[in-house]
């Protein structure tokens, strides 16, 4: 999750605290290439009607976050170039190295709302605590990670 935008001595950048991935590749891959910690977990989606899903994430069988959504409304095109390059720009300081990523996305997005949640605080931060201002479903979407351009801090 990219928790909101970080300050550093020359600009504000996003960088990602934690991340859930279906693959151990993932998670090797993602702090060898690009510096994000992720961890591994299993992921369960249960379409419920034709706009409203059940969205579970666990861990060896225990289930830690779960997400009731709805989306409606028409969808719309969406292209991250389109954005300043702060808003898809990640820097994650790891190692001694900063990793500075911009990210390419496009799909289509169309409004969404959270029906209900639950959290293990252990695992996955408390959602359920803050006010949802807003979301969007994407059912077609795409996100390409180039290469990272690498310097020593």
């Amino acid at each position: 999750m990219t928790p909101g935008l970080f300050r550093n001595q020359e600009r504000r950048f996003h960088s990602v605290t934690r991340i859930f991935v279906s693959t151990y590749e993932s998670v090797v891959n993602g702090r060898r290439n690009w510096g994000i910690p992720k961890d591994v977990a299993e992921f369960s989606i249960d379409r419920r009607d034709a706009r409203t899903e059940h969205i579970a994430v666990s861990r060896s069988g225990k289930v830690f976050a779960e997400l009731d959504v709805q989306s409606y409304g028409f969808s719309i095109p969406i292209r991250s170039g389109l954005l300043p390059a702060v808003e898809h720009t990640l820097l994650q300081p790891w190692a001694g190295r900063t990793y500075e990523t911009r990210l390419a996305a496009r799909g289509l997005a169309r409004p969404a709302r959270v029906l209900g949640s639950r959290f293990d605080a252990e695992l996955f931060p408390d959602l359920s605590r803050g006010n949802v201002t807003g979301g969007f479903f994407l059912p077609r979407f795409t996100m390409t990670f180039p290469m990272a351009r690498v310097t020593v801090q």
